[in-house]
Formats: structure tokens, sequence, C-alpha cells
């Protein structure tokens, strides 16, 4: 395989990843925005490197963070007190 068809074929898997990875942030948004105490929900990176699901929580009550699931359609996610938000 030339060069450049390795540079393309990567493209396109790279392409793949991010929409795969936007369509499980729409979701988690969608399932977790609802929850108690939950206030934002986002794309980070987990420790070891990999993209997670970053949930902002108003406080971080234990029972907050128990009811959040490790991974998230093969996303890790991560819960984060972020504090309340409010518009001035």
């Amino acid at each position: 395989m030339s060069a450049s068809a390795r540079r393309e074929s990567r493209a396109e898997e790279d392409s793949a990843r991010v929409a795969r990875v936007q369509r499980t942030l729409a979701h988690a948004s969608a399932t977790f925005m609802g929850a108690p105490g939950v206030v934002s929900v986002g794309l980070g990176l987990a420790p070891d490197g990999r993209e997670a699901i970053v949930i902002g929580l108003a406080a971080q009550p234990v029972d907050a963070a128990r009811r959040l699931p490790e991974e998230f359609e093969g996303l890790p996610v991560l819960a984060e007190e972020v504090g309340e938000y409010s518009a001035e």
C-alpha cells in the first residue's frame, strides 16, 4: 500500500471514529442531562488518554456518582464536580 493510500485510509478511520464519538456524546447528553445533580455532559480524556464522557455534577454527592455507569457505549464515564451554572 502506498503512503498516500495509507494516509487516506487513516483519515477515513479517524473520520469514522470522530463520528462515532459525536453520536455517543449526543446520546450521553440526552441520557444524563435529566438526572439529579447533572449540570453538564461533555467530552474529555480519561487518564489512559482515551476519549471519555465527562459528567459535570453540581456537587460530588456519593449517590450521584454511584448512579453513573463506568462506561457508556464503549467510552469511559468520568464524574467531575463543576458546581451550579447560572445565567447572569
